[in-house]
């Protein structure tokens, strides 16, 4: 299964396992699965870094380095940047409207907490509840 990480469950997956439900932790250790993130995520990690939303135990460099190993990178192109117009009224967070948009392009199976996403229609969505 392919599987896009929202950008809280990426960051979540990376030690906050109260945080993930026991499916969602099934799903991202079962290594027949592939881990497929949106470059946008990164952007949100150093937002929310930057605004002590979390703390780390390393150097922002050193933990990036270490939660990207694994990972595939689904890469923003044109056509997601297009397809996001389709989630402008659903969505009133850009980076949630990229996320979604890589989803439907790519073919993946968004896994997220947000209600937004899970409510989308277009795209598979394993809510991590």
């Amino acid at each position: 299964m392919k599987l896009l990480l929202d950008t809280h469950i990426w960051v979540w997956g990376q030690g906050t396992a109260d945080k993930i439900s026991r499916r969602v932790r099934r799903l991202l250790g079962d290594s027949r699965n592939e881990l497929w993130l949106s470059p946008v995520s990164v952007v949100e990690f150093h937002t929310l870094h930057k605004k002590k939303r979390f703390k780390l135990r390393t150097e922002p460099s050193v933990w990036l380095n270490e939660a990207l190993t694994g990972m595939h990178e689904a890469p923003l192109t044109t056509e997601i940047a297009l397809v996001t117009g389709r989630y402008l009224s659903q969505l009133a967070d850009p980076a949630d409207r990229i996320i979604a948009a890589t989803a439907w392009v790519y073919g993946l199976r968004l896994i997220t907490a947000d209600t937004a996403l899970a409510k989308l229609p277009d795209i598979e969505v394993i809510v991590n509840d």
